[in-house]
């Protein structure tokens, strides 16, 4: 029986149906479809199997939480039988969410195979064409031709604007248990985010993931990435980058260079192992004049590595340093680290060592120096140190600090999310020494001693014993609008 509206209300699912117009027809018998998208009345097939059906709807909703799908203009065009029978499609469908969408189909087929002479997906900004066949003889055996000339991100992501083509060409093959995924052609060309973008991708997938890169490049203008190899039960990935001219991807970035790498081992643990040169980079106050790295990772090992850093002419915000060293050795049970910083106001040299186990990491820094025109400073012993990871709680050994008139000791100290407890003594400090935390324009001379101790529960302060004393203390400001020395002939603080 025809309806003139129909609505069909699935209370466990929430989703709701409303036909507003129902289908024009003039068949004798009718027999609805409950169960599909829409609600069609279909004639039964004749003694020959022979169907031929056109079918209009003018608006369909489906209603899901606060999703809502508006199916417009539906029609459907088929004739033929079972062993070859043709079809058109056209209609249209929007949500609150997403762009309208323009869907237009036509074809040919069996009870065996689907020839797709032509599917149209098209919005506002955008379109994708889609030609292809289906066989289910024997299993999947299907093949798909895509081509676009303009796809618009920015319609489904506002942040990312883009304005690209594509062509592509995919073969999928399936006997029920096994499949394989060929891609002969991939290739994007456009602009996302007004940098120029091209990509060109060509490889075969498995239903076991092993893959076999032939070629995977995406490139900017002159700044090429290259991927090649293959991943069975292991990784045997060769890429490089070459960085000509990063000022096309972003107009703030600068700088030149070039990088090789090689992904080995299991695929559950794979080996990395690179070579990196780069030059005058520099990204809106960040300058690096040279930039080069060596290292290799094994996850197999534990995360062994060995990676040596070196950069050179580096500026942040205006502050300048000439030259950094790293260098890292070891796993995670067991490494050591190496740095050497230099600049103009400041040296610093750093040597440790460490390791991880289960939730617990124990270190010990057995050099921490730093060294300018005014201090020079370095521990005295080896500090030992660790941190436990699952209750965020550190403890350091006591130990002490000497420099150019300045002594002090630092006793053992604990420190977790529920209680601490720190104590320090001055034997005596050069005021010098804050110069490394203070502004370059302030320069504080003279020498303090005391001591400090406090104790903290639950974020509470329980107890603290702190006494600080000086004869004479200078601070020299030299500012553009002022320069003066404030003394201090006499302080005394205690708490």
């Amino acid at each position: 029986e025809n309806q003139n509206s129909v609505n069909q209300i699935d209370e466990g699912k929430n989703i709701n149906y409303q036909q507003k117009k129902s289908s024009k027809t003039n068949l004798a018998s009718k027999r609805p479809i409950q169960n599909a998208s829409e609600t069609l009345d279909i004639e039964p097939l004749d003694e020959q199997n022979m169907v031929k059906n056109n079918k209009e709807s003018e608006n369909l909703e489906i209603e899901k939480q606060a999703q809502k799908i508006i199916v417009d203009d539906i029609e459907i065009k088929a004739n033929g039988d079972l062993t070859s029978f043709k079809y058109q499609l056209n209609t249209a469908l929007h949500n609150n969410q997403l762009p309208a969408l323009q869907i237009e189909s036509e074809g040919e087929g069996s009870f065996t195979q689907l020839n797709i002479q032509h599917l149209l997906l098209s919005s506002p900004a955008s379109n994708l064409s889609l030609t292809g066949t289906v066989d289910w003889q024997q299993g999947i055996d299907a093949s798909f031709t895509l081509l676009s000339d303009k796809i618009s991100i920015e319609e489904f992501e506002p942040s990312i604007a883009s304005d690209v083509s594509l062509k592509a060409a995919l073969q999928f093959v399936s006997d029920g248990q096994n499949w394989r995924l060929n891609v002969p052609e991939l290739a994007v060309a456009g602009q996302i985010n007004n940098a120029p973008f091209d990509a060109n991708v060509v490889l075969a997938l498995d239903d076991k993931l092993h893959a076999e890169i032939s070629e995977f490049t995406i490139a900017s203008a002159q700044n090429v990435l290259n991927l090649s190899g293959k991943i069975d039960q292991q990784w045997h990935i060769e890429g490089d980058l070459n960085l000509v001219d990063p000022e096309t991807i972003d107009s703030r970035l600068s700088g030149q260079g070039n990088a090789d790498f090689t992904i080995t081992g299991e695929v559950k643990t794979p080996l990395l192992d690179w070579s990196m040169a780069l030059k005058r980079l520099s990204l809106k106050n960040y300058r690096i004049d040279e930039i080069v790295s060596n290292g290799n990772l094994d996850v197999a090992k534990n995360y062994l590595a060995n990676i040596s850093l070196e950069a050179a002419g580096i500026n942040i915000d205006e502050q300048a340093i000439n030259r950094i060293q790293l260098d890292v050795n070891g796993d995670l049970q067991a490494h050591s680290v190496k740095l050497n910083l230099i600049s103009d106001t400041l040296n610093v040299s750093a040597n440790s060592q460490g390791g991880l186990t289960q939730h617990q990491y124990k270190g010990q820094i057995n050099q921490l120096a730093f060294k300018n025109d005014k201090i020079n400073l370095s521990n005295q012993q080896t500090i030992n140190f660790d941190y436990d990871v699952s209750q965020a709680s550190a403890t350091v050994d006591q130990h002490c600090w000497l420099g150019t008139n300045t002594s002090f000791c630092l006793d053992a100290l604990s420190a977790s999310t529920e209680q601490g407890h720190i104590a320090l003594n001055l034997t005596h400090l050069d005021l010098s020494v804050l110069s490394l935390v203070m502004p370059k324009t302030i320069s504080p001379y003279g020498e303090l001693k005391g001591h400090f101790n406090a104790k903290w529960q639950q974020g509470q302060l329980l107890a603290i014993d702190s006494e600080f004393h000086s004869n004479t203390i200078h601070f020299d400001i030299n500012e553009s609008f002022i320069k003066t020395d404030v003394p201090f002939e006499q302080l005394f603080l205690k708490l």
